[in-house]
């Protein structure tokens, strides 16, 4: 799994920026375009809102924090400061891997205010505001708002660069370009999530309010995605985009139409097109404080369409309502989840309404053969283990490290897929754990009632109570009670004992185990458990006995000591439980440091 912490609209601004000096600029732009709805909101960030941003990120360890725009309020040289530190303060307490940033509108307002000086008809609006306001003009030459290159420009006449400051910031700080033509590239077990980063404030427009992509960007997103190697790796990506405006409006927005019509990106339409032509995934926004998700595909393309996911404002205002922020975990590569948090006086806490899953790419993908022949049944049986629907069973088993994961098989003549599983590890976090999670899938459909289910604490060797917390036709999630309640830092071993009847029509040829799901607290570590032990008994010789692995492509793992999937002796054939199912054949492999993939574990027929 891929988190991401998905924040923007923060409006940070420097204390020494007085509010009489925001109501000037607020003033500077309702006078000059205020008719026609370019109304600039003058409140800065809440200090509080910044602090419990901070503490949530310490709970949901994000491991990419993008932020989409409007970072600072007025894009003034002290506020990119003060963005630096709130910024790295939330990249330390979630312990991410990286903060991708992409300028908002406000972060070129300092420049687009010193654009309204350069003729005589701008001067005269200045001069007019400091005969109303006691306050100095908001584009004098201030170090504290310009940097070094501004005032040279001003000075000479000259309209300043727009989003120098920004501009200057980000690439100091390291916080990426705006450059779809870069993609930047996290990696994930399964795979790779490719973040492309755009510009949507070169709008030539006063305030950069509405917004656009423009030709320049269209044109180098088109070689790089004509680059042979972007083109591989993307294969086997998922891809998202990010910019500020909204591609399309805010569909719960009461505005009048003309601000309707003003937020919506010039280009908006032909943007979503694109995207859609060129297997996108993602979108990421905000800059109408309006959050929504919505799925378009306008290319009528096939899959799952395009995911358009707008963020409100994280940290503007002094108000306790309308802050939110969005949770995207990208649980595999074929499935999305995105939760919403809000804003109160307690902080940030789960807006239960807004938890839903997005497709992301066909299951019909999932191929573990050549694509020029047949498919067998090993890839209908990776496309049914790496099937979604078990989001919240990681929520549920998000407080246990494990060191040890085993599963012992037994397969009858009968096709009765009889197993033990087995899960080791300790309780992490700071609240009490009732026990292990396990996911189970089968075919065809079984009854709860018809397993058989047993668990057993390892520690004690007593049996212990569980729990079914989901029961689906072909998919069981339950929870073992071990011997007591389970502290932080306590350990616990326990084993689920069950059976799942097949059919000659759908045989145990094989078994699967997708530790897609799985949670590992200590991300630098790169896999779920220390341990992945499997043996499975048959009452036939295999024809084949292989393990595969696959997250977004198909792979071979590496097992334990290189020995691959190994036949045991006769003597270890009638060890229990297994003895009673007429085994002849015994056979096991491990894995050390097992990745959050998904395995295939193949015998083959008779």
């Amino acid at each position: 799994m891929l988190r991401i912490a998905h924040i923007s609209d923060l409006h940070l601004k420097d204390a020494s920026i007085k509010s009489d000096e925001l109501s000037a600029l607020q003033w500077l732009f309702k006078t000059v375009a205020g008719g026609a709805g370019f109304a600039v909101e003058a409140d800065g960030h809440s200090d509080d809102k910044v602090l419990a941003l901070v503490n949530i990120f310490r709970t949901l360890k994000p491991d990419v924090i993008v932020v989409t725009g409007d970072i600072t309020n007025f894009g003034d040289v002290k506020s990119f400061g003060l963005a630096t530190k709130h910024l790295a303060s939330l990249k330390e307490a979630a312990d991410a891997k990286h903060i991708f940033c992409i300028p908002g509108n406000h972060d070129a307002l300092s420049e687009r205010a010193a654009d309204v000086k350069k003729n005589a008809w701008g001067k005269a609006v200045m001069w007019l505001l400091s005969k109303f306001d006691r306050t100095t003009e908001i584009t004098a030459k201030d170090p504290n708002r310009f940097s070094a290159e501004v005032l040279r420009q001003m000075e000479k006449g000259e309209v300043p660069a727009l989003l120098s400051n920004y501009t200057s910031w980000a690439e100091g700080q390291k916080f990426a370009a705006a450059d779809p033509a870069t993609p930047l590239y996290v990696s994930a077990a399964w795979g790779d999530a490719a973040f492309f980063l755009f510009n949507s404030t070169n709008d030539p427009g006063l305030m950069a309010n509405e917004g656009r992509i423009g030709p320049a960007q269209f044109n180098s997103l088109n070689v790089c995605l004509q680059n042979a190697e972007t083109m591989e790796r993307c294969a086997h990506a998922v891809r998202l985009a990010l910019l500020h405006h909204h591609p399309i409006s805010a569909p719960q927005s009461q505005d009048a139409a003309y601000n309707r019509g003003y937020d919506w990106m010039k280009d908006g339409p032909l943007f979503l097109q694109y995207m859609n032509q060129n297997g996108f995934h993602l979108i990421l926004h905000g800059h109408q404080h309006e959050p929504f998700q919505c799925t378009v595909n306008y290319a009528a393309t096939p899959g799952a369409g395009l995911h358009i996911v707008a963020a409100g404002s994280a940290t503007q205002g002094v108000n306790h309502s309308h802050n939110s922020f969005n949770l995207i975990d990208l649980l595999t590569p074929f499935e999305a989840r995105v939760r919403r948090y809000d804003y109160s006086t307690t902080g940030f806490a789960l807006n239960k309404e807004v938890d839903f899953m997005l497709p992301l790419r066909p299951i019909e993908e999932v191929r573990v053969t050549p694509p020029d022949e047949k498919e067998t049944v090993e890839d209908w049986a990776m496309r049914e283990l790496v099937k979604g629907g078990s989001a919240a069973a990681y929520d549920l088993d998000s407080q246990h490290s494990y060191s040890e994961l085993e599963c012992n098989v037994a397969v009858t003549d009968k096709q009765l897929y009889v197993a033990e599983y087995r899960r080791a590890g300790r309780v992490v976090g700071e609240e009490p754990s009732e026990g292990p999670v396990f996911i189970i899938s089968g075919s065809p459909a079984m009854k709860v009632a018809q397993m058989g289910l047993a668990a057993v604490d390892n520690q004690t060797r007593e049996a212990v109570t569980y729990k079914v917390l989901s029961d689906e036709p072909n998919r069981k999630v339950i929870r073992v009670r071990p011997r007591k309640e389970l502290l932080p830092g306590d350990t616990f071993d326990v084993t689920l004992k069950f059976k799942w009847q097949s059919t000659d029509s759908e045989p145990n040829d094989f078994d699967g185990m997708n530790l897609m799901y799985f949670h590992q607290p200590d991300k630098s570590l790169g896999y779920v458990a220390e341990s992945l032990k499997y043996t499975v008994a048959l009452p036939w010789e295999p024809a084949q006995a292989k393990v595969r692995g696959y997250g977004i492509k198909d792979f071979a793992p590496t097992l334990k000591d290189g020995s691959g999937v190994k036949q045991l002796e006769a003597a270890e054939r009638e060890a229990e439980p297994f003895k009673n199912y007429g085994v002849t054949h015994r056979y096991s492999f491990e894995i050390e440091e097992p990745q959050p993939v998904a395995y295939l574990i193949v015998f083959g027929p008779q």
